[in-house]
């Protein structure tokens, strides 16, 4: 009688794994599944995802405004822009750095609006290196300082 129950209850943990491994959210309702987030992130247009919104931005034709001290900034009275990363055990942070003449400010990859921010200035500021994400972005779990804009003086 022990051996059959222990092999009824053998089967039955092999056949609750299984299912539990195809289909996770058996047991787990919550669970998460990046094939799941692939997909609609793949089948959202890119101006719906919020880093491609304007989120804490507003622009003009040659300037923007940012909720985060609502001054009105022109495209040339930035100095500088920087970019690394954040090691956070589980994750990286990038932060972005946008620098003026005696000031500067600071997005992450979790401000809204961060990556519109950057096209918006990859058209208005020569010089600006387009292909900033993937070199401050790998390899992971590094810093990878990256200068993406430095203001050329003109003599």
């Amino acid at each position: 009688m022990n051996s059959e129950l222990i092999l009824l209850l053998s089967l039955l943990v092999v056949t609750l794994s299984v299912i539990c491994l195809k289909r996770p959210k058996f047991l787990f309702p919550d669970a998460f599944n990046v094939d799941e987030m692939i997909a609609k992130y793949k089948d959202t247009p890119q101006e719906n995802l919020f880093a491609y919104q304007d989120g804490i931005f507003s622009y003009q034709d040659s300037s923007f405004t940012t909720q985060l001290n609502n001054k009105n900034i022109h495209w040339d009275e930035i100095t500088l822009i920087k970019a690394y990363k954040i090691d956070q055990y589980v994750v990286d942070c990038i932060v972005i750095e946008i620098h003026f003449q005696e000031t500067f400010i600071s997005i992450n990859d979790q401000t809204a609006g961060h990556m519109k921010f950057m096209e918006m200035a990859a058209q208005k500021l020569d010089g600006f290196q387009k292909d900033w994400f993937t070199a401050v972005a790998f390899p992971a779990f590094e810093t990878n300082l990256t200068i993406i804009y430095e203001k050329q003086n003109k003599n």
